[in-house]
């Protein structure tokens, strides 16, 4: 109808199309997505809410029958112990780190550790023979140049056929390419097999590869390389059995070049390979690439423990090489220089820079004090070198006072190394001590009472002993230690932290989240603090297994501007009972703070 006003002033009215909207059209989003692709995803949503929650009940069932089986004794396979000279006990494997992150876990629960560690030797060994192998084809080709060689090798006559450019690389070049290769593959070998050498402790087993990577580098490409090179170099000596010690002895001079090209090489490439981290950038690049939600993420760019194997065993070789050349071979100490010299800037800025956290507590300097004694007991091998060679000029008396201070060195060092590292035995105990030692072994014996007896046919009269035994034996302070965590009662605010285990500078997605959440890239640098106690820092003087002290998955939701992760995880707070936090990236973003009785009150409802 027409507004009767505007018919009797006789204003002519626009048509529709060309009128004015005070209002612009709302247009629906367009999503990409039909109503039943949409009802399925929430019912996918509403699906994984309650599998979750019945997955965290299932976890708190068996949480506490595993607290059941530890108060009543079943199914333990030992104890770990806090306190000082834990050593006089038989059978204790110590954990040099100190600290809970440096416990491996699945190595106390398996407790193979004897046979792993043979397998570990074992495996070493045929890695050292390998390399030995590999650095003998290396330096075949590196003295093919050398007088009568390529007559015993013939298949390298053509590349001595030519005297140019090529020839001068195959014979200088590809050798020390190729012996560096083949070492970096050996260290690599070592450092996956001791991951499964049986340790208890992620300290002990850094250190066991780090030893075998010395005692390797030593024996095989240190000594072998130049007992094989002087024995290619003598072949035609000892062919005709002519002057065959001379010969053999001018070898060993000869290998020096190829160890100088070593030298060289490994100075240039292996400091670049630390600054630059090619395997490391790609393994973040593949990991962020497939990352989907945020603690992927955070999983993916966290930086790990820095291991010194590769960087040190570089180091180590040049320094055998310059322990043993130094005096026949003088132009090898600058290139030593260098190597240790661009080694070390790289390894201070890998530290400080790039894996700048301690996940493993602290070990007192152990492996600082062995590379010591072990360098020390290196300055043997010029004069062994030297006594040797003057003895193939049948000098005896100046090879003898040689050879004799080598072995004088190694028996100073280790006279003095092992006088001041000794450990105090046993007998150094009082008696009263030594007796208390004895009935702790006696009664911490398991005497049988940890074996399957229920399903044996006799049981009743079994089922007793071992009830009673268990009451007489059995520890209660785990009970009371689970007790005083499992209740909903804080911890007082003088509560000391103590000495045992070491704090670490390890963050764990799964038991410090609201932590987590807060290492986002765009996080500022300042947030508030947390308004309560995190799970990793009420169990960080408890030494449980983790199964047993793990605490309800928090969820992990990515941060939106438009506010749906936050209304999603109020949702998941308020009627579902589920944790929650969102990725922090301003101040605002943090989470309405809660106490740790809540958390525990709503852990014992599932």
């Amino acid at each position: 109808m027409r507004d009767p006003k505007r018919a009797g002033s006789g204003a002519e009215e626009p048509p529709p199309h060309l009128r004015l909207q005070s209002h612009q059209p709302y247009h629906r989003p367009i999503s990409g997505l039909d109503h039943d692709s949409l009802g399925a995803i929430y019912a996918n949503i509403r699906h994984w809410r309650a599998a979750l929650k019945a997955i965290n009940r299932d976890i708190a069932e068996a949480q506490e029958q595993g607290f059941q089986d530890l108060a009543e004794g079943n199914n333990i396979k030992g104890w770990i112990l806090v306190g000082k000279g834990l050593r006089f006990l038989p059978g204790i494997q110590l954990i040099e780190g100190k600290s809970k992150e440096d416990i491996r876990w699945d190595e106390l629960q398996r407790g193979d550790g004897m046979w792993s560690n043979i397998a570990f030797w074992v495996a070493v060994c045929v890695i050292g023979m390998l390399l030995g192998i590999g650095l003998l084809a290396a330096a075949g080709l590196a003295l093919a140049t050398s007088p009568d060689v390529v007559h015993y090798l013939p298949f390298l006559s053509p590349v001595v056929a030519h005297n140019n450019i090529p020839s001068g690389l195959a014979t200088a070049l590809a050798p020390a390419v190729a012996a560096s290769l083949f070492i970096g593959l050996a260290m690599l070998g070592i450092h996956k097999a001791a991951s499964q050498s049986g340790a208890a402790s992620v300290t002990v087993v850094r250190i066991k590869a780090f030893k075998a990577v010395f005692w390797v580098i030593v024996i095989v490409a240190g000594i072998w390389i130049v007992v094989a090179g002087s024995l290619l170099f003598g072949a035609h000596a000892l062919d005709v059995q002519s002057r065959e010690t001379p010969s053999i002895a001018n070898g060993t001079i000869a290998t020096a070049v190829l160890l100088l090209f070593i030298t060289l090489n490994l100075a240039i490439i292996v400091p670049g390979l630390l600054l630059l981290q090619p395997v490391r950038l790609w393994k973040i690049y593949k990991r962020k690439k497939r990352a989907v939600t945020p603690r992927q993420q955070f999983r993916a760019i966290y930086p790990k423990m820095y291991n010194p194997i590769y960087g040190m065993g570089c180091c180590i070789l040049g320094i055998v090489f310059a322990a043993a050349f130094a005096l026949l071979f003088p132009f090898i100490g600058p290139a030593v220089l260098l190597l240790v010299l661009l080694t070390l800037v790289a390894h201070r800025f890998l530290i400080g820079y790039v894996y700048g956290k301690t996940d493993s507590g602290q070990t007192g300097g152990l492996l600082q004090l062995w590379i010591l004694r072990r360098f020390a007991t290196l300055l043997s091998l010029q004069p062994i070198l030297l006594g040797l060679i003057v003895l193939s000029r049948r000098k005896w008396v100046l090879g003898g006072i040689m050879i004799g201070i080598a072995i004088g060195i190694i028996g100073v060092v280790e006279w003095y190394c092992a006088n001041k590292l000794k450990k105090p035995g046993p007998d150094s105990l009082s008696p009263v001590t030594r007796d208390a030692i004895e009935s702790y072994v006696r009664s911490a014996r398991p005497a049988g009472r940890f074996g399957g007896s229920s399903e044996n046919g006799a049981a009743s009269s079994t089922n007793r002993k071992g009830k009673s035994r268990r009451g007489k034996n059995g520890s209660i302070s785990s009970v009371l230690d689970m007790m005083s965590i499992t209740l909903a009662v804080m911890p007082g605010s003088n509560r000391r932290r103590p000495p045992v285990p070491l704090p670490t500078e390890h963050l764990d997605d799964l038991t410090a989240t609201e932590k987590a959440a807060r290492t986002h890239p765009d996080a500022p640098p300042r947030l508030p603090p947390l308004a309560f106690v995190d799970h990793a820092e009420e169990m960080s003087g408890i030494l449980y297994p983790p199964e047993l002290t793990a605490p309800s998955p928090v969820i992990w939701l990515l941060n939106d501007s438009a506010g749906i992760a936050r209304s999603e995880a109020y949702d998941l707070q308020h009627y579902h009972h589920l944790t929650t936090v969102i990725d922090v990236r301003a101040p605002a973003d943090v989470m309405t703070p809660r106490n740790s009785d809540d958390h525990r009150g709503d852990q014992r409802k599932y």
